[in-house]
Order: C-alpha cells, then structure tokens, then sequence
C-alpha cells in the first residue's frame, strides 16, 4: 500500500519486485494511460543509461504493426497500451504481444480488469479516483478487487503482488479491503436496468420466469438478505419473503424498460418471450444509461430513424 504519487517514484519498488514478470498497471483515463507509459519508457531509458538492473528486458524484435505510432514507439521498449478508445486491432496486437511476453509492461484503464484474462505478477493501481458523470468519485470496492485480482492467476503464476496507490488517508480503507477484513457488498441495484436489457439482449433472460431466477442467483441477492439496510430498496418492510421482494424488483426493472420501448414481448399468446427493441441494442451496444437512451424516444422522428440506423451499424 502507497500513498499517491508519481510512478516515477515507485521505480525502485518495480525493480525489486518484478524482475521478468509481468506488470499491469490500472489508470483511470485514457490520457493517464499514455502519460503513464511515457513516465515508464523515460525511467527505463534512464535506467540504461546508467547501465542499472533492469525490470524487464528490451524485446530483440516486434513484428507488428499499429495504427498508433505511439504504440510501435512503446512496444520497442516492452511497454504496451490499451484502452477502449484505441483500434480494435491495434488493442488486440497489444493483448497478443503481452500475451506471447514479447512486452512485459501493460498500461490500462478499469475495462480491463474484466474480460480478457491476462497474465500478471504485478499489478499497480494508480490511483483510486475516475471521473464519471461529471464527478470525481473513488473506483468500487468490485473494481478494486476486481483489479487486485488480476495478480497471480493459478494458471499464469503462483504469486502475485498488488500496489494501490492512494491518499494517506485511504490506507485503512485499502488495507482492510486486501486483507479481506471489509465485506464486500453489491452495487448491481444501482445499474440494475442497464444489466438486465443487456441479459435479455444476449438471450439469457427470455422471459419473465428465467428474470427472476437470473436475480436470485446474483451477488445482489444473497446480500440484500444478510444486509437489507444497506440496500434501502423500497420501503415496504412487511414481507418477510425475500424471494418476492426480489422478484418485485426484477419485475418493476421489466415494466421500466417496456414502458420506454427498450424491451418488449413476443409470442403467440400462449408463451409470451421477452427481446429487446432497437433502442434496447444501442443501449446495450454502445453502453449507455437507461435514462439516455429512454430520452431518445422521445425526440423527433427523424432522430428516431438516426437511431434505428445506429443499431443496425457495425
């Protein structure tokens, strides 16, 4: 555990720690991705130049190609960049080339804690803060542990090592989440729309009854049980049955949609399935919040034809 700081500063714990292991480092924003690389590459040139024991080796060769020049100039020094706003291909080289540990530095934002495994014997979490909404806030304990997780993967390693990198006074906080003394709760309630038109999109949720065991099974329901008042969804106190309370939820989340032509049912009137409309696929697609998309629909109907094409490009 590290107060906040430069990464230039935290050199001499790289050094020691990880010698030709991999690294993933998390930033929280785009930008913070190539700056942090840049403060690497410049400490791993300085490093030569003093003819210092290096963390990793310069790869002998890469043999691939970016759209982002900047991401060649990385590469050539072992140090990879990835983040949702990169070319698809160029993200995928990235993957391949730490994968194959032709690179053995990889700078990223959160999205990559989820999704593709990736090996790591290091991870560095700079920073507990992002911006989201318009507002500064610290990432969920999920996400932090979601990232700390990353760190020696059975099939990758037998170890791992993670660095949180955060103000003094988070250090508590931080420790107590790593040592596994802070219970970790849900926040699927928050975003619980957004999740269950995805679900229904994909074909995982096909109808009210597949709805409700979905939710039962989720980290969110075994938590609403053993710590309701944390949750504070709904002020109905009376019935005892957890089960109908959750499936109260799920149900009110469905009719939500439907109401806002994200969702609808289909059959033949004797099995009604639910699917997603157009706008149900942008809102899935593109990751965007109920309340956006549901304004959408209300807009003229030439903005409504926008939109139909949207979800129908690749």
């Amino acid at each position: 555990m590290k107060t906040n700081g430069n990464l230039g500063e935290k050199w001499d714990s790289i050094t020691r720690s990880c010698v030709g292991k991999p690294i993933l480092i998390f930033v929280s924003t785009r930008k913070g991705v190539f700056s942090t690389a840049e403060v690497l590459a410049k400490a791993y040139k300085e490093g030569e130049g003093k003819r210092a024991k290096a963390p990793w080796s310069r790869p002998s060769r890469i043999d691939a190609c970016f759209n982002d020049q900047r991401l060649a100039e990385f590469a050539a020094i072992g140090i990879g960049v990835h983040h949702a706003g990169l070319e698809t291909q160029d993200r995928k080289t990235i993957e391949g080339l730490y994968i194959q540990k032709r690179i053995s530095v990889l700078v990223a934002t959160s999205t990559l804690a989820v999704g593709v495994n990736l090996p790591a014997h290091f991870v560095i979490i700079k920073g507990v803060q992002l911006y989201q909404n318009g507002a500064s806030s610290e990432y969920s304990d999920l996400d932090i542990m979601q990232m700390m997780g990353r760190a020696g993967r059975p099939q990758y390693d037998t170890e791992g090592i993670a660095l949180i990198m955060c103000e003094q006074e988070l250090v508590a906080k931080y420790q107590a989440l790593s040592q596994g003394s802070k219970v970790l709760e849900s926040c699927l309630h928050r975003n619980l729309s957004e999740h269950v038109n995805s679900e229904i999109g994909m074909g995982t949720i096909t109808d009210i009854e597949s709805a409700k065991r979905w939710l039962r099974d989720s980290f969110l329901y075994q938590r609403l049980r053993k710590n309701p008042n944390y949750y504070a969804i709904g002020d109905d106190q009376r019935s005892a049955d957890w089960q109908d309370r959750m499936d109260d939820i799920v149900l009110a989340n469905i009719r939500k949609l439907q109401d806002h032509d994200l969702v609808k049912e289909c059959g033949d009137g004797t099995k009604e399935t639910l699917a997603t409309t157009e706008y149900g696929e942008i809102m899935s697609k593109f990751y965007i919040r109920q309340a956006t998309v549901s304004s959408f629909t209300i807009l003229s109907p030439a903005f409504r034809g926008y939109s139909d094409q949207a979800a129908t490009d690749d």
